[in-house]
């Protein structure tokens, strides 16, 4: 059976399953909701080069036509260099208010300084997008220093040399 036909049968028989279980009769969206509003959980979150967060999106939508609505989104990140960002698409049903939630990866390449940076993720769907800002920190945590040789018994007028290399505490160099 054609994917289309067993799809419209599939609409057909949750459509009646909702009107039996509410006693209710439901109109139909025939319209996607708009997005209207974007949030993060957490908005912010740290590590160190090379590493990657995780946040929650949740996509808020225009309110239906109090029919079945559904409410469907492309979420994506505007990862500069350095960064990239998992894309997906989240939908949402029968709730009030309609929304949908995913979760989300934001990596960093091994080669990003520290520092505070901007990710802009973004909502679109139903003609309108919607937007929230993850800030992200990069550090380095601990710094270790290493001399060599550890110790040089040195006489007056004499001189020593001495190596000295410093690491994060991921042992990338410094």
């Amino acid at each position: 059976m054609n994917r289309y036909i067993r799809l419209f049968l599939y609409l057909i028989l949750v459509i009646f399953g909702i009107f039996l279980f509410t006693g209710r009769v439901y109109s139909v969206c025939y319209v996607p909701p708009a997005v209207t509003s974007v949030s993060l959980n957490p908005s912010s979150g740290s590590s160190y080069p090379g590493g990657s967060v995780s946040t929650t999106v949740t996509v808020n939508f225009a309110p239906g036509n109090g029919g079945i609505c559904i409410g469907t989104a492309s979420i994506t990140c505007n990862a500069s260099s350095g960064f990239s960002c998992t894309s997906t698409i989240c939908s949402g049903t029968l709730s009030s208010p309609l929304q949908c939630s995913k979760t989300i990866t934001i990596s960093s390449s091994s080669n990003v300084p520290p520092g505070t940076y901007y990710i802009t993720v973004t909502a679109s769907g139903g003609g309108s997008s919607a937007s929230a800002t993850f800030t992200y920190a990069i550090s380095i945590e601990a710094i270790q220093i290493s001399v060599y040789p550890p110790s040089v018994t040195l006489f007056p007028g004499s001189s020593a040399i001495f190596t000295v290399s410093a690491s994060d505490s991921y042992n990338n160099p410094l």
